[in-house]
């Protein structure tokens, strides 16, 4: 699957991933990169692609469906997901760590995965919703022809022990496997945070844009440590780029406020009652150049 990457996403200075494009492989595929090397944005990156190519894709995110804040509410509300919710599961996701919650809510999406592999759809709550109020969802069933799916896990082994990775890598294995039954080509790309994900697994440098494999802990935590190393000078870089970005801001300040003070100085000559509606309303507008433009700047800082 050819991804088109994206080139300065945040108008930061940077891009995440060097390649202008990438090249994914089906089955599973574990994104490496310290914190903050561009693993979340790419993860987006693709999940936009795959709706312009209109390729069913799930995008499971730590923040969004992982922890027990954001699973409680619903469950306790009597808004459950699936027929096996019920009150003793959400006191277990309420009672858990971290880590015991992404494990339940992964298991707990599981339910769903196969009618996804099936459908193309993620026939979750938001979904059945939506049905409620339009035939949308039902006329999305029937275009779906594209036989790849896509599944992305953003920070899914957060805060998970050895036993807990290898549990959520049992529950990818088996969506692999249903995939196979039913003759698709699955993609599963994972966010890694701690080795035991990448380990024996196909990795992906999201800088470099191509796939490695670590043969023990010591490897991978050198590239660890190099990627920090990358993001460090990527930060200095940034920096000077937005330091660059400011002066140009700043110049460019100055010289529509010389512009602004030219334009008053003849507004005054043409209305000399300084207290008239005309003059002040004149001047007002003119101010607001100003206004609009500091606005418009991003990285510059102003005295005035």
């Amino acid at each position: 699957m050819i991804i088109k990457t994206w080139r300065d996403p945040y108008d930061a200075g940077f891009s995440p991933t060097t390649p202008r494009q990438i090249d994914l492989h089906p089955g599973l595929t574990v994104l490496v990169g310290c914190n903050g090397s561009g693993k979340s944005t790419l993860l987006l990156n693709i999940k936009e692609e795959c709706r312009n190519l209109k390729i069913p894709c799930h995008l499971w995110d730590n923040l969004v469906d992982g922890g027990s804040h954001n699973s409680l509410g619903s469950l306790l509300g009597g808004y459950q997901e699936y027929d096996c919710d019920d009150y003793s599961l959400a006191m277990s996701i309420f009672n858990a760590s971290e880590g015991e919650a992404i494990k339940l809510n992964i298991g707990r999406d599981s339910t769903l995965y196969k009618e996804f592999l099936k459908s193309g759809h993620f026939k979750n709550r938001d979904y059945r919703m939506s049905k409620l109020f339009s035939d949308e969802a039902d006329k999305a069933d029937k275009e779906i022809t594209d036989n790849r799916r896509v599944f992305l896990f953003d920070a899914a082994d957060s805060g998970l022990s050895i036993d807990s990775v290898c549990e959520v890598k049992s529950v990818l294995n088996l969506i692999l496997k249903d995939s196979k039954k039913l003759n698709l080509e699955t993609y599963i790309i994972i966010a890694a945070n701690e080795y035991e994900l990448a380990r024996d697994e196909d990795c992906f440098d999201i800088n470099k844009g191509e796939y490695i494999k670590f043969a023990d802990y010591e490897e991978y935590r050198k590239f660890i440590l190099l990627t920090r190393k990358r993001k460090e000078a990527r930060i200095k870089r940034q920096e000077k780029w937005m330091n660059n970005k400011a002066e140009k801001e700043l110049a460019g300040y100055e010289e529509l406020k010389k512009k602004v003070k030219k334009e008053i100085k003849e507004l005054s000559k043409e209305y000399p009652d300084k207290n008239s509606m005309i003059y002040r309303r004149q001047k007002e507008y003119i101010l607001d150049k100003l206004k609009e433009y500091k606005n418009k700047c991003k990285y510059a800082v102003f005295d005035d």
